[in-house]
């Protein structure tokens, strides 16, 4: 696509971003987010402020179509971990997490299309971690997960 010299692919403590504040025109998290970004402060105090005002922010993770209100379901229970509860969140749920923060304003918060791709490309994998999770899938059966974006502009003011 040439754009191999704009894309700064990394890997770096997410509360300890080497970057200056409003480095970047556009920050992407594929994947990553819901592992810090469930923090309260997180998007306004480590992540926003390396977007440049104006700038573009965008975030694409695993979720659930509903927060688990009753507990998990009996059917996923075997394949559940505790760290689980804290990172897969529904559309709702991030949307209003987001809506806290003074730094950004939420363009969209939805559901992608790409959810069976995306599992079928994570479960073929030669991943210790995506072979526990093909069981978790079959049980699932398309009730309970999908995959979240969220965009959104920093603030100019």
């Amino acid at each position: 696509m040439g754009l191999e010299d704009k894309i700064i692919p990394m890997q770096a403590e997410a509360h300890d971003l080497p970057f200056a504040n409003e480095f970047f025109d556009v920050a992407i998290s594929v994947d990553a987010y819901h592992y810090f970004g469930v923090e309260e402060d997180y998007l306004t105090n480590h992540f926003a402020p390396v977007v440049k005002k104006g700038g573009q922010i965008a975030v694409a993770v695993p979720g659930l179509k509903k927060e688990f209100t009753d507990g998990v379901p009996a059917e996923l229970l075997p394949y559940w971990c505790d760290d689980m509860n804290l990172t897969l969140h529904s559309c709702d749920w991030w949307y209003k997490l987001w809506k806290t923060s003074d730094s950004v304003s939420i363009k969209e918060c939805k559901e992608l299309k790409c959810l069976e791709e995306a599992w079928q490309d994570w479960l073929s994998c030669d991943n210790d971690y995506a072979r526990r999770d093909i069981g978790m899938m079959e049980a699932e059966g398309g009730k309970y997960f999908n995959l979240v974006s969220i965009i959104a502009t920093k603030n100019v003011s």
